[in-house]
């Protein structure tokens, strides 16, 4: 299942995704100063990775199964 987010004007604010169980396995997350967050989730849920693009810099994160921060 996708759920988009969009403003007043059309303009797209986020995209989320969801396996056949209902628990997360996308999410991509459009900031009004430019940048953009996309976040990756495995088949169980948990939270992966995370991508911050910003106009000066992109930062992937990656993530534990327990959710704690394995590499920057």
């Amino acid at each position: 299942t996708e759920h988009d987010q969009l403003d007043a004007g059309g303009k797209l604010l986020s995209v989320v995704r969801m396996h056949a169980d209902g628990s997360m396995a996308y999410s991509q997350v459009y900031n009004s100063d430019g940048s953009k967050v996309t976040t990756q989730y495995d088949s169980t849920g948990h939270k992966t990775s995370a991508i911050t693009i910003t106009s000066t810099a992109t930062t992937t994160n990656f993530y534990t199964a327990a959710g704690t921060l394995k590499q920057q």
